[in-house]
């Protein structure tokens, strides 16, 4: 595992000594739970941009879906008419007996 230094500008003392206490408590050190708090968050940076591509193709998805729905109702009501009118025109070409 490679080690790499940064260095932490302006976290304020209480943090550090909330920090060490529950590092204690747990029986780690706090440059661990330091760690894990910065790979947890790198990891949902990284889940959060993935997501807005997801979003951007499921948008799409959704979009396409509601056109496919609106032309199948538009195509049932064209069917719909025109069987009427195959039946107008069956009832005047073949009267009732």
């Amino acid at each position: 595992m490679s080690k790499v230094r940064k260095e932490i500008r302006g976290i304020e003392k209480s943090v550090i000594d909330v920090i060490d206490h529950y590092a204690e408590k747990t029986n780690t050190t706090s440059n661990q739970l330091i760690k894990e708090v910065i790979t947890d968050y790198a990891n949902r940076l990284e889940e959060m941009e993935s997501s807005n591509v997801l979003h951007a193709y499921i948008d799409d998805l959704i979009e396409a879906n509601n056109r496919l729905i609106q032309t199948q109702n538009e195509n049932t009501l064209v069917i719909g008419e025109l069987a009427k009118k195959i039946i107008e025109r069956l009832d005047f070409y073949l009267p009732k007996e």
